[in-house]
């Protein structure tokens, strides 16, 4: 008797959702892979930045060098993230990487989703998701054309929060990942107090 299929589907057309599609296209080959988004809601084209960990990662699931990457999506290095509107005077602070030898790229969000498409191998759907039910032997999509799809997992991928079961919100399943390194960026508002106290950061 064949074993039933991984089947996993990644939600969304920015750039986490190519990238998580392409990064699951080459850890899980043997999976059933969807690829769900609505081809007529206009995605954040703005010009992205990453971390050192990008340039790597996007030349193993690639191939493609930083030479490519420059012609075909405006690319430039990035040695450091600037911050503007620090603490109560309102200044910038630019975090560098470390050690100086890394860097980062900045892109063209758009043209970078039109080169991680050619490295996805995934059933493409061009539909809404009207909501994500949880269920005992896994997740169900339910999509504005009516059809419902059961999926072992999904990665909401979408930009902004999403309901999911009735009355739920996304906050209620989100996994938290407080471990994910981001030097001395602001991750919340603090009071004016501690924004004087430069040994927090």
């Amino acid at each position: 008797m064949k074993a039933a299929l991984l089947k996993v589907a990644i939600l969304g057309a920015g750039t986490a959702g190519f990238v998580a599609a392409a990064q699951f296209t080459r850890a899980l080959p043997d999976a059933e892979l969807l690829h769900v988004f609505d081809s007529q809601l206009p995605t954040i084209g703005v010009g992205e930045g990453t971390t050192p960990r990008f340039p790597g990662w996007f030349e193993d699931v690639t191939g493609l060098s930083f030479e490519t990457l420059a012609e075909r999506c405006g690319a430039t290095l990035k040695t450091g993230t600037q911050f503007e509107g620090w603490g109560t005077d309102g200044g910038t602070f630019v975090n560098r990487f470390k050690p100086l030898r890394l860097v980062g790229y900045h892109f063209d969000a758009a043209s970078v989703v039109r080169v991680l498409a050619e490295h996805v191998r995934a059933t493409r759907l061009d539909a809404r998701v009207q909501a994500l039910v949880r269920q005992a032997d896994g997740v169900q999509l339910q999509l504005n054309d009516g059809r419902q799809i059961l999926c072992d997992y999904v990665f909401d991928c979408r930009g902004f929060p999403r309901a999911t079961n009735a009355g739920q919100t996304s906050e209620d399943e989100v996994l938290p990942l407080d471990w994910i390194p981001t030097g001395r960026a602001l991750l919340r508002r603090l009071g004016a107090q501690a924004l004087a106290r430069p040994d927090l950061f």
